[in-house]
């Protein structure tokens, strides 16, 4: 709840108060494509920087962040669509059972 609110600038008890389908949503959603924190980016431009002073090598910021983003293909992301929409229906299908 904490990362989604921190991730969308809302406060956490705006985020609390959507409906359970859309927390689902948004669950799988990450699950699926984990947004990556911008932070992330600013300090790997520091830490590119200051390598890149002493290293024959150039590094690029993208280097030094967590979990970046991958180049996908749209093969691979067409996959990856598919598979939020089977979680999904799978989440609605347990809320179905369950209700």
């Amino acid at each position: 709840m904490f990362r989604l609110s921190a991730l969308l600038g809302l406060p956490v008890h705006e985020v609390e108060s959507w409906p359970a389908t859309e927390l689902d949503e948004w669950r799988v959603f990450l699950a699926v494509w984990p947004l990556w924190v911008p932070s992330y980016f600013i300090a790997g431009q520091v830490c590119a920087v200051l390598v890149n002073l002493w290293s024959k090598r150039k590094y690029t910021p993208e280097d030094f962040v967590p979990g970046r983003p991958q180049e996908t293909t749209p093969e691979e992301e067409l996959a990856k669509f598919e598979q939020v929409v089977r979680m999904k229906e799978s989440v609605d299908s347990w809320r179905q059972s369950a209700g």
